[in-house]
């Protein structure tokens, strides 16, 4: 009431009666919006809307009706749902153990091949006629092979048909003719394939101590796709060999008596012209003329294609009283492997039977012809990744038979965009120094050049539009089997690999094996019965719904009755309730004012600047905490006033001298820098010395800080001298510290060669300076064998010049060099590709040394990456070595200082704006042609 009686002393008692009333009004307001109005609201709107809502669960019970016959539907949907997920399983269960199967078929075939190599050199040991005995053996081993359907392509229908239809074919029995065998019975028909006994090898030979052909049973060269004639050879000429792809004398040289060699598949590539199927229609459209002899086999979608021819050729040594004489080579025909999965179907079902008398029959796992056109199809891979054996045989790996060397495999255009901005002249160099399987997805789009050319071999390891190669390989690594679901062509697809347990010769050290066989497969093909049970389920339950619907019905008559009731309670009830809240309102809201008023007046005084005013009520409830929490807050407050001035007057002191201490220390900084500087530029190498070795010369060193981790170094060991340029991890203070050490390894090296091999004495090969110096820093950092809180390391270049004017070595760790003939001829030698340092494992760095002829007038260029790894303020792209090359070949002439002046100028003008990446270090220099006779160091 206090707040009332200031109000009193301003405005006089009449206000202070209207204040008090103002309080009580505002309480009463408060508590009718918050219960009595929502209440009669809430009355009224049930009232009003029990007609309605009667209404409402009538209808809702009718839309619950047809929410539940959808529910059946889907239910039913579902059911079938569960039944293909289990067929699915079961499906991925069979074709595994299948591809399995098919696996060892092929291992145990090409293990034969052992045994017979193993058994014929044996006969041969105590043979006088080796020609005939092979020429019998030859001709005993053989197995057979389809024989390939004949067909003609029909113009009206843009189909390929079969100039023979096969004899109509009887329908299995559907129903067993002994009643207890009637319980899930089921017969199939496995389509006639007409197969002919084709000999296992196509060539046998044995060849001499040189390898020429002595003895030789061929018919290689018989056929279209073969380059090897059946004359006598000497396969070290690879132009002897068959595709002109053979290069394996050299392996048998290394077999011990015993031991077998096994090649990869070797043969000719068979280009396309079209994918899929072969019509003349897809011809016409591409403007070419329909030549479907021209292009690879592809079994039903171009059945006159010209077909792969392959071999594997294995090869043992053939002795006589425990001494090689000779070798002896057999070609197994590649036919007899793809003979394992070319005519492999996975589908469930098939249309059987004449064109009256069309029925749907189980179709078995083999097919009278290759067919992938429905994407279900059974195919191989090498140990490596490469296809051996495909219905379409233009996915075969093989060799450019005019040139002996392996056709690359199909890539996307991303990889195709890759290799044009990589500046690479050969494709097939290139693709093999990319990381294998890397990048795989089926969002990438194929290469459109190589489907123009024709040449779309597969090889897994860069098919990088195809994940699931990735999958194989995965499956592949442990010589296991396995499968997954793939997304793939518009379908899912079931895609199995199994490894291929053959471990003779190259594939010994490999659990791997010989390949894979996969199988893929459409998996919508195994759910067509669950879509039958979906409908009989669907009659079945409908029956339900109407029994289910009479009794919803009668729930929604019992619903009315009860809203009508419950309206009437909550009407009498709401009405007590207002009166028993107006009563319990007007008792408190006296009380609860007087209290609140008195809380008012107290923040009134207080906040007039009477700091000593307090409540000071004692009381329990949510009013007596807040009135115990002001007077807290006033005694924090007034606490505070006197620390706050306190603090006012000592900050400003505190200010200053902060300021006046990160001044200093910036300061001690700074100087403690530039003195690092210049210890750094007073350990680069005289000039002076470096002129009477280098003869003319140009040198620029700018760190990208005041200190930096580009560093170069001289030496005249004996009767050469060294030069080293150095960009060490990082640059700035860090980096000057690598320089250091690196220098520091380098004196210690240098005293120690000089101590041992004297004055005048050849010093060691440049790659074994630059494996201590790797070993050295190495050794300081302890990085060697894990464990190091360090991971520093540099690339470098250490060149020799000698003083009598032989040829200067060079050697470099992820640093070239580039030389410039008079005139501006550029040449780049490349170091090698491992760095000096860093963590690693002790092995040898084995860097390769490059001898370079001293001719008169060529200029030697090197620099670090300070300058080919900026990024250009307009570009945006890293000014490169190609580019340095152009710009080196641009000089006014090749003297080092017209070299660098003119590289500089580029590379200012490249770099623009931009911020400098790194520490920059360019050393040009043109020798002398002979050593001067100074004394050595």
């Amino acid at each position: 009431m206090k707040y009332c009686d200031g109000v009193i002393n301003r405005y006089g008692r009449d206000a202070s009666i209207r204040c008090f009333l103002s309080l009580i009004k505002k309480l009463f307001a408060f508590l009718v919006l918050a219960i009595f109005l929502p209440l009669v609201a809430a009355i009224s709107l049930i009232s009003a809307d029990s007609k309605i809502i009667s209404s409402d669960v009538t209808t809702a019970i009718q839309d619950l009706e047809t929410q539940f016959t959808e529910n059946i539907a889907m239910a039913a949907e579902n059911l079938v749902g569960t039944s293909s997920e289990e067929m699915d399983k079961l499906a991925q269960y069979n074709w595994e153990r299948l591809s399995f199967h098919l696996a060892g078929q092929v291992a145990d075939f090409l293990y034969d091949r052992d045994n017979d190599l193993r058994f014929l050199a044996g006969a041969l040991t105590a043979q006088d006629d080796p020609k005939t005995l092979i020429d019998i053996f030859r001709q005993s081993k053989t197995r057979p092979l389809t024989i390939a359907p004949q067909y003609r392509f029909d113009h009206d229908s843009q189909q390929w048909v079969a100039l023979a239809r096969p004899a109509a074919i009887t329908p299995a029995a559907r129903a067993a003719q002994n009643r207890e065998n009637s319980n899930n019975f089921s017969s199939s028909i496995p389509p006639f394939r007409p197969r002919d006994m084709a000999p296992i090898y196509r060539e046998i030979t044995i060849l001499d101590l040189e390898g020429n052909e002595i003895v030789t049973s061929s018919d290689l060269g018989a056929t279209g796709g073969s380059t090897k004639g059946p004359t006598k050879g000497n396969v070290t000429n690879r132009l002897d060999t068959f595709a002109k792809a053979e290069v394996y004398f050299d392996q048998l040289t290394n077999l011990k008596p015993g031991e077998i060699y096994v090649s990869d598949v070797i043969g000719a590539y068979q280009p396309t012209h079209m994918i899929g199927t072969y019509t003349a229609d897809r011809a016409a459209k591409a403007e070419m003329e329909f030549a479907p002899g021209e292009s690879a086999d592809a079994g039903l979608e171009n059945p006159q294609g010209r077909r792969f021819e392959g071999i594997i050729r294995y090869a043992t040594p053939l002795t006589r009283n425990g001494r090689i004489t000779g070798y002896l080579t057999m070609a197994v025909d590649h036919r007899h492997i793809m003979e394992f999965t070319d005519y492999i179907v996975p589908e469930n079902t098939a249309q059987t039977g004449t064109d009256d008398n069309t029925v749907m029959q189980r179709q078995s796992l083999l097919a009278p012809i290759k067919d992938a056109s429905h994407g279900n199809y059974a195919f191989m891979w090498d140990h490596e990744g490469r296809n051996i054996a495909h219905p379409r045989e233009y996915f075969i790996s093989g060799f450019d038979p005019a040139t002996g060397e392996r056709v690359p495999g199909w890539v996307s255009a991303d990889q195709a965009a890759a290799f044009r901005l990589s500046g690479e002249d050969d494709f097939s160099t290139w693709l093999a120094a990319q990381p294998p399987f890397t990048g795989q997805t089926r969002t990438k789009t194929p290469n459109p050049a190589q489907i123009k050319s024709g040449r779309i071999p597969l090889d897994c390891r860069y098919l990088d539009f195809a994940p699931q190669c990735a999958g194989w390989h995965q499956i592949n690594s442990n010589g296991g089997y396995g499968s997954f679901l793939i997304y793939w062509s518009g379908i899912w697809k079931l895609t199995t690999a199994a490894t291929i347990p053959y471990y003779t010769g190259q594939y010994a050290d490999s659990r791997r094996g010989f390949g894979v066989v996969t199988i893929g497969a459409n998996i919508g093909e195994f759910t067509r019965a669950g879509m039958a049970a979906r409908d009989t389920l669907n009659t079945s339950l409908g029956q339900v719904n109407a029994s289910i619907s009479a009794s919803l019905r009668k729930v929604a008559t019992d619903t009315s009755t009860v809203l009508m009731k419950f309206q009437n309670q909550l009407i009498i009830v709401g009405a007590l309730m207002l009166i028993g809240v107006v009563a319990i309102t007007a008792f408190a809201s006296v009380n609860i004012s007087r209290r609140v008023n008195a809380l008012l007046t107290k923040a009134a005084e207080f906040s007039a600047g009477d700091l000593t005013a307090r409540v000071n009520d004692r009381r329990k409830d949510e009013l007596g905490r807040i009135g115990q929490s002001f007077d807290v807050m006033a005694d924090t407050i007034a606490s505070s006033q006197d620390e706050l001035a306190d603090i006012n007057t000592n900050l400003e002191k505190m200010v200053a001298q902060r300021t006046e201490e990160l001044r200093e220390s910036n300061q001690q900084i700074s100087d403690s820098i530039d003195y690092a500087s210049r210890i750094q530029r007073s350990l680069l190498p005289d000039a002076t010395a470096l002129k009477a070795s280098l003869g003319e010369s140009a040198i620029i060193w700018q760190p990208k800080d005041v200190v930096g981790g580009d560093f170069y170094w001289h030496k005249t060991i004996g009767d050469r001298d060294y030069l080293v340029v150095m960009d060490c991890t990082g640059h700035g203070v860090p980096g000057a510290f690598m320089t250091l050490i690196a220098t520091s390894t380098l004196e210690q090296i240098s005293a120690a060669v000089m101590a041992s091999l004297g004055r005048w004495v050849i010093t060691p090969d440049l790659s074994d300076l630059m494996q201590q110096l790797h070993d050295g820093i190495c050794a300081q950092l302890h990085q060697v064998g894990g464990g190091s809180e360090s991971n520093d390391g540099l690339d470098a270049t250490m060149i020799a010049i000698p003083h009598d004017g032989s040829p200067i070595e060079y050697c470099g760790a992820q640093m070239d060099i580039f030389t410039v003939t008079t005139d501006q001829t550029v040449t780049r030698y490349r170091g090698g590709k491992t760095s000096l340092g860093y963590l690693n494992d002790g092995v040898p760095l084995n860097l390769p040394v490059h001898q370079l002829p001293l001719e008169d007038g060529l200029s030697f260029v090197i620099t670090t990456d300070g300058i080919t790894t900026q990024i250009g303020e307009d570009k945006r792209v890293s000014y490169g070595y190609k580019r340095l090359a152009t710009c080196i070949e641009d000089a006014e002439d090749n003297s080092p200082k017209m070299i660098n002046r003119a590289i500089m100028r580029n590379f200012r003008n490249w770099q623009g704006s931009e911020e400098r990446r790194d520490d920059v270090t360019l050393i040009s220099f043109r020798p002398q042609r002979q050593f001067s006779g100074r004394s050595p160091e």
